[in-house]
């Protein structure tokens, strides 16, 4: 047997996981935009909310990280 690249998570979770992006990448970066159109999508919601254990209700809210 190989070794896996991959890492199984506990998809039933309720935890929390923030997406931190640079600003500058955020306004600039070609492939930001349809990220962000693709996960406040309905559709993708729809998908995601229906495999069970995910709450989406955070999902695509642009928050600014304050230095504290």
């Amino acid at each position: 047997m190989g070794t896996s690249k991959f890492l199984v998570l506990n998809w039933r979770s309720r935890d929390l996981h923030d997406l931190v992006v640079p600003i500058e990448y955020l306004i600039d970066h070609p492939s930001t935009a349809p990220f962000m159109d693709t996960i406040v999508r309905r559709q993708f919601r729809t998908e995601i909310g229906a495999l069970g254990g995910y709450d989406m209700t955070e999902t695509g809210k642009i928050r600014q990280l304050r230095p504290g």
